[in-house]
């Protein structure tokens, strides 16, 4: 009768954690986003907020939250290209 032997895995769970960890570094490594630029409300007035963007100034629609010194997304989409 032949006995089989059961033989012990490639890796050992230490190994495999360590595998998944280094993994994990290098996906969080590897998307370098840039980021965004930081516009804040220079005034408000009536109906209109005035936006200091790092291309110039950009009037944008008042909303109620919004309040002079509050730091926005970029409206970069309603800059003039130069």
């Amino acid at each position: 009768m032949r006995q089989f032997r059961v033989r012990a895995p490639m890796f050992s769970i230490f190994k495999q954690r360590q595998m998944i960890i280094f993994s994990f570094i290098l996906t969080a490594m590897a998307f370098d986003q840039p980021k965004p630029h930081e516009c804040v409300i220079d005034r408000c007035e009536d109906e209109l907020c005035v936006v200091d963007t790092p291309e110039g100034y950009v009037q944008i629609p008042k909303k109620s939250h919004y309040k002079e010194g509050t730091p926005v997304v970029c409206p970069l989409w309603l800059i003039d290209p130069t």
